[in-house]
């Protein structure tokens, strides 16, 4: 997809302006309209960022929709085209030994899917296999089995892999000392271990990635003032620090007399309703919704007592919200939400070097950097 340069710098600066001028703020916005200038499509933009935070570790960025790289899986992709049917199978089968030992489904399960997409008429196109017939999902396009090798063989750029096949074409191009994952990768290429043995190919070692929180000074002054626990704040936030902390600063009984309140109107409005349908019985609908309102107003009440309450203690309330914020943004991992160019914006470029050398063990525990 071609870039707009235009809106996408307005883009970037909407972004970059959110996390508040410091003295690195310019260079990060001079960078990325830089990489942005370089660049004609949102991949080369990707690249260009990845490049430029990379530039002095030696990474490698391969763009599979290359039409280069898919002229070397070409050969590959007609082995998969004339084994599809055995493919499916064994895919299947993975799928189904997992969702016996009860890890679910990570792959869609459909015994026709060919795991392959195809661009047709500028679209991608998954396709499903009929016998010797390759359909389009949605019956976009038609194709016999030797028809679709003769495409593959004559514009092979047209061709691309989803997740079953994804993992059979690295291995056919690359050679792979191991294949470091996210959880979400984990769990599908346990299902394809059949299927790498189709190809005559052994699953890699599959090593889950580095799982990271950053720390910074003010939110772990924070973690200590409270006594929190920060694996626990990594694994789940402190929502539940804050709500036990704040009842623990309640020497008002405000549930307990909430509560015998609203049986105790009731208890009194029982007698008085039930005149009411005595003398129309058309008012029972009225009659109760007057209860409903009346008890409406008591936890009315009780509410702006909890506001109050919660105001009183607004500056240690303050600083759980900053915690959770921080490390459990939104209640997913730091990684999902918070973008590493704020902490750039904060830290500067060697944020990225003074990372990289820390030394980390592989020990599959979520790592916590203190910044």
């Amino acid at each position: 997809m071609i870039i707009d340069q235009n809106k996408a710098e307005d883009w970037i600066k909407e972004i970059i302006g959110t996390f508040g001028e410091t003295i690195y703020t310019n260079d990060i916005l001079n960078h990325l309209y830089d990489d942005l200038r370089k660049s004609s499509t949102y991949v080369d933009f990707f690249i260009n960022i990845v490049f430029r935070l990379f530039k002095d570790h030696g990474l490698i960025i391969v763009d599979s929709g290359d039409a280069g790289f898919r002229k070397i899986g070409s050969p590959f992709m007609e082995t998969i085209i004339r084994n599809n049917s055995k493919l499916g199978e064994k895919v299947l089968c993975g799928q189904l030994t997992l969702k016996e030992l009860g890890y679910g489904q990570p792959i869609e399960m459909n015994e026709h899917n060919a795991h392959l997409f195809l661009i047709h008429d500028g679209e991608r196109i998954l396709l499903e296999r009929f016998k010797t017939q390759f359909v389009g999902k949605n019956k976009e396009c038609h194709f016999e089995h030797t028809a679709l090798l003769e495409l593959n063989h004559n514009q092979p750029e047209l061709f691309s892999n989803n997740v079953a096949t994804r993992p059979l074409m690295q291995e056919y191009v690359f050679p792979t000392l191991a294949f470091i994952s996210g959880p979400g990768e984990i769990a599908y290429w346990a299902a394809l271990k059949k299927a790498f043995h189709l190809f005559g190919f052994k699953v890699p070692p599959v090593i889950p990635r580095l799982m990271i929180s950053i720390l910074d000074r003010k939110t772990e002054k924070y973690v200590k003032e409270l006594g929190l626990d920060i694996a626990k704040v990594v694994n789940s936030g402190c929502q539940n620090e804050r709500e036990d902390w704040l009842k623990k600063q309640q020497p008002f009984p405000i549930e307990q007399m909430t509560e015998e309140t609203i049986t105790q109107i009731l208890n009194a409005h029982r007698p008085f309703k039930e005149l009411a349908i005595q003398v129309d019985p058309h008012l029972k609908d009225l009659a109760e919704k007057n209860a409903e309102l009346i008890q409406s107003q008591i936890y009315y009440l009780k509410q702006k007592m909890e506001k109050s309450i919660r105001f009183q203690h607004k500056v240690e309330l303050d600083k759980f919200d900053h915690i959770n914020h921080f490390i459990k943004p939104l209640n997913a991992p730091q990684e999902r939400i918070w973008n590493i160019f704020y902490y750039i914006n904060l830290y500067g470029y060697q944020i990225i070097d003074e990372m990289l050398d820390l030394n980390y063990q592989w020990n599959n525990q979520h790592k916590v950097i203190t910044i």
